[in-house]
């Protein structure tokens, strides 16, 4: 007789299609991203010291067939970002013959030092002085003329780049993109700086196109009209406000309005050409949607390879809960489970803002600390409702230890991998094109330091979202459960965020709700106004990170607890998450 033919394991088969694909994928996109990003351009690392005698990590754009000595212009980034995040400007300039440094600020990418301002650029000036470093630089280079050397800030950059402009007069232009006001309005007029470009997001609501357009009324004395030229570039004196439509504060830099027009901008106050334009930026502004979406996929296919090999050595443990509910019970337990969940992240968010500010420091990045208050301030507005019921139904709180007991090491492998893929997905996607996500030693040992501050209050998190909402789902179907689980929980994040952003355009109706806070004595009345200036920028900031990084956990962390039952599994491989992508982009302290 003829030995059967083994059959083909389909299942399996698909796994390792689908990792291999989205890796493909990621690849390809990123290095056609990078094809068309430096076609024409070259591009040298470079150390600047800083006048603290720190280490400055900063790029060099120019042209393939550079010759002479050519203008130059800083371009600076954001809170948050890098040099990698300014490639579509740097390098577009660079086509239109610009020497261009691309600095990465001390406590950003690979510099050295921490920032330590993110107020008054007079009071504490070391990112501004960074730049002026950067100036000097430029000065002794044989490639640079040094009578054309212009600015480019975005966001947090914009600030010190007007504070360069204000300090070294021959700086021409200054390019603000995502520009503050508050101590810029005292600083600008109809003669200085040297030729203002401000461009601003139609969308922006951490810095809103009204702040730049009081801030263009300063530099033309309220003489001026968006989108036209006021003064004379010849002179000096140009000013130009441009709202780019449909941008918000994190887009900008990837419309092509606003590359266009700084590139214009620079080229007609050099006194240059006319420009010539290759790249489509919003290649790259959705390069970081295809990345998480091709992350999931691996980070998926990964976990199931992995927890298949496991269940075939029989090491996984089949854990069922011994805590039944009926179906109409367990529906509307569900419904006023997710409600009670949406109503706490939704009111403790104005904690997090006043406490973000008053203990900055301690999260050793600019920015985790919202992070750390939002998932402890969730936690223990979470604790009294998860008491209230297990004191209802013991059967919860036992159901939950047994299956803490159970699983942990292929589990823990498994989580290691997965984050593991996470780690290679978001770099083979976005480094060296739009983030740099490839850690220092310095920065994964704080990423650790990051990962035991989120771990307990994500434990209480993953206690109500798994033992209380995603085993209680009535469905038999394993596929309709985890998918209800996973839009649940992403509404869960995602929603309270969304509320408050809505909220920022409705000031009357937010002071009066934090107006409740102070009367509470939850918030202090010295301390409103701070979180009202900042609650639209933390709200944003929350929404826009948690799109991504929210979407990944509902998707990962639904299937681990499906497949090895155990929260302490899913607590780690979220708390790693979250360490990870605040850790690798975040600005050091």
């Amino acid at each position: 007789m003829s030995k059967e033919k083994p059959k083909l394991d389909k299942k399996l088969l698909a796994a390792v299609i689908l990792l291999v694909l989205s890796a493909l994928l990621a690849l390809s996109g990123s290095f056609t991203a990078k094809t068309l990003l430096y076609q024409g351009v070259q591009t040298e690392e470079v150390w600047i010291t800083g006048l603290d005698g720190a280490k400055l990590r900063a790029v060099i754009y120019k042209p393939s067939n550079a010759q002479g000595k050519l203008p130059a212009v800083i371009v600076v980034h954001g809170l948050g970002a890098s040099s990698d995040t300014m490639n579509a400007i740097s390098t577009e300039l660079a086509r239109n013959g610009i020497l261009v440094l691309s600095l990465n600020y001390r406590g950003h990418d690979g510099s050295e030092g921490g920032v330590n301002y993110i107020g008054d650029p007079i009071a504490a000036p070391n990112i501004s002085n960074d730049l002026y470093a950067s100036l000097t630089y430029l000065q002794s280079r044989a490639d640079v003329d040094k009578q054309h050397i212009g600015v480019i800030g975005y966001s947090m950059g914009s600030r010190a780049a007007l504070r360069l402009g204000i300090l070294a007069p021959n700086i021409n232009p200054v390019v603000m993109i995502g520009p503050y006001y508050a101590w810029e309005i005292s600083t600008v007029n109809t003669t200085r700086p040297n030729n203002l470009l401000i461009i601003v997001g139609e969308n922006d609501i951490i810095t809103p196109p009204s702040f730049a357009e009081l801030l263009f009324n300063y530099a033309t004395s309220s003489s001026g009209k968006p989108s036209e030229v006021f003064g004379s570039p010849s002179a000096g004196t140009g000013r130009k406000l441009v709202i780019v439509p449909g941008a918000d504060h994190y887009t900008i830099v990837f419309t092509k309005k606003a590359i266009e027009e700084t590139v214009e901008w620079v080229l007609l106050c050099f006194g240059k050409g006319k420009a010539t334009y290759y790249l489509d930026p919003s290649v790259l502004g959705s390069l970081s949607g295809s990345a998480s979406f091709l992350s999931i996929i691996a980070v998926l296919c990964v976990a199931y390879l992995v927890t298949r090999y496991y269940r075939s050595k029989g090491k996984i443990v089949q854990v069922e809960s011994k805590s039944s509910i009926r179906r109409t019970f367990a529906i509307v337990l569900i419904i006023v489970l997710s409600i009670l969940y949406i109503l706490a992240s939704f009111y403790t968010f104005p904690l997090i803002v006043d406490w973000g500010w008053r203990v900055y420091q301690f999260a050793r990045f600019s920015g985790a600390q919202y992070t750390i208050f939002y998932f402890l301030f969730l936690a223990l507005a979470l604790l009294p409702i998860i008491i209230v019921l297990v004191a209802i139904k013991r059967e919860i709180l036992g159901d939950a230890v047994q299956k803490l007991k159970k699983n942990w090491i292929p589990g823990l492998v498994t989580v290691l991998i997965a984050w593991l893929t996470v780690y290679i997905m978001y770099n083979i996607s976005l480094t060296g094109v739009v983030a740099n996500y490839a850690m220092t030693p310095t920065r994964f040992a704080f990423m650790f330091y990051l990962f035991a501050l989120c771990l307990l209050p994500i434990f209480v998190d993953e206690f109500y979202l798994r033992e209380l909402i995603q085993d209680k789902i009535p469905v038999k179907k394993w596929w309709l459960q985890l998918g209800i689980t996973i839009i649940l929980e992403y509404m869960l994040r995602v929603l309270p965020f969304a509320w408050w952003v809505g909220l920022v355009a409705q000031p009357l109706v937010a002071e009066g709700i934090l107006k409740q806070y102070v009367a509470a004595g939850l918030i202090s009345l010295e301390n409103l106004d701070t979180v009202k200036s900042f609650l639209g920028m933390n709200a944003y900031g929350l929404y826009y990170a948690f799109m991504s990084v929210e979407m990944l956990h509902a998707f990962v962390a639904s299937y681990l607890y499906k497949e090895y039952r155990n929260i302490g599994i899913t607590s780690i491989f979220r708390a790693l998450t979250v360490a990870f992508t605040m850790a690798a982009v975040m600005a050091l302290l």
